[in-house]
């Protein structure tokens, strides 16, 4: 998964260190094809330094800095979780569940593509426990679109590949998934932040450009965006959730991403990872059940929940900033136009409604608040798989 919403933001809480340079160099050997070599995994000295690094240094809250890749600025966060290792499996390896359900504060609209039978009997396979020291191993195309960066209100559509490798080494089960960028992303769009930011909820203008000014006319774009995520059992049914996300965007080919403006969007996505994943109430079948019913919502159900939504926008648009700026117009009042809600891709309406709902069944409706989204009924509560 891509996180590049961080751009221009300024720089993380927390103690920044380099990565050790045993763990870069065995980072430089897993990626340098692109994907791991699943016949040596289980005695893959590479493997074993990045497994010894994440649980050594999962409870520590530092912010790791690493080496620049194909002129790529890098940054690393990991974390433990409270969370069974199971639940983590269930959500992130079901064909059906889009990555932008779980993560709406950083991702957009997320979809797989071409995934083969094969791929799709991977997902099914490996959502579950394996036999010690089995190794398996697919890849498929994706294709995400982000949230506008707070500060500069830029927003990108690209994709990407992805290889997932599962695996139980001497008994503990992992999963890595290392994402690339193919080519370039689009050029930048203008969004931005609508209501309370931590709620993740987004306006997307389809203007072109950023928001800062004086520079509004800018069209940026992400040049590489390479991403490994790795989730490892922990003891006590925790998890560890490590990423390693290396960056490049800017404009004319200027890379302006920076290490800590990489922090912010980890941070953001552990602490939706936690929030979301680490809710009693969501599992895989909730999850599922929420995206099956929106897939079979008629138009009328669909308009009706998406008219709250532009509602929400509207709203906060033509709301008056308080104090001294009370006749300034707002950033959102600057840039919206009827017409980009009116032209909001159904793919993206569907998202945004699953979205609100997963939000809803973790108790923190947004736009939705005045009449909550009843998308699940009760008999979805059972089952964590």
């Amino acid at each position: 998964m891509l996180f590049t919403a961080g751009l221009f933001t300024g720089v993380a809480n927390g103690i920044e260190k380099n990565l050790p340079e045993k763990v870069e160099i065995a980072l430089g050997d897993i990626i340098t094809s692109g994907k791991i070599d699943t016949k040596d995994i289980a005695s893959d000295k590479n493997i074993q330094i990045i497994y010894d690094f994440i649980v050594s240094a999962a409870s520590d809250g530092n912010l790791w800095k690493m080496k620049p890749r194909r002129k790529a600025n890098g940054a690393m966060l990991i974390k433990s979780y409270e969370i069974p290792f199971e639940k983590v499996l269930g959500i992130n390896l079901d064909a059906e569940l889009p990555d932008a359900a779980f993560f709406y504060g950083v991702l957009r609209y997320s979809k797989k593509i071409n995934v083969s039978p094969e791929c799709k009997k991977f997902f099914t396979k490996t959502s579950k426990r394996l036999s010690t020291n089995e190794v398996l191993e697919s890849s498929y195309l994706s294709t995400e679109s982000i949230t506008p960066n707070i500060q500069s209100g830029a927003y990108y559509t690209y994709t990407n590949t992805r290889t997932v490798t599962r695996a139980n080494i001497n008994g503990t089960e992992m999963q890595i998934s290392i994402s690339d960028m193919i080519g370039s992303s689009t050029f930048s769009m203008r969004g931005i932040s609508v209501g309370p930011i931590k709620d993740g909820v987004f306006y997307y203008s389809q203007k072109p450009g950023m928001n800062m000014p004086g520079v509004t006319w800018i069209k940026s774009q992400m040049y590489i965006s390479s991403t490994i995520t790795v989730y490892l059992e922990m003891p006590d049914k925790k998890t560890a959730v490590a990423m390693f996300s290396w960056q490049s965007a800017g404009w004319k080919g200027m890379n302006i991403i920076k290490s800590y403006h990489i922090y912010t969007v980890l941070e953001d996505t552990f602490k939706t990872f936690g929030n979301v994943f680490g809710n009693n109430k969501i599992n895989s079948k909730r999850a599922r059940d929420i995206v099956r019913k929106v897939k079979k919502m008629n138009s009328k159900e669909k308009n009706a929940l998406y008219e709250k939504y532009c509602n929400y926008v509207k709203e906060w648009c033509y709301k008056k900033p308080a104090g001294l700026n009370r006749f300034k117009k707002s950033t959102i009042a600057k840039i919206f136009n009827e017409k980009s809600l009116t032209n909001m891709k159904q793919d993206y309406i569907d998202i945004l409604i699953v979205q609100e709902a997963i939000r809803t069944l973790i108790g923190e409706p947004t736009w939705s608040a005045k009449s909550p989204l009843k998308i699940v009924g009760n008999d979805s509560a059972s089952g964590q798989n």
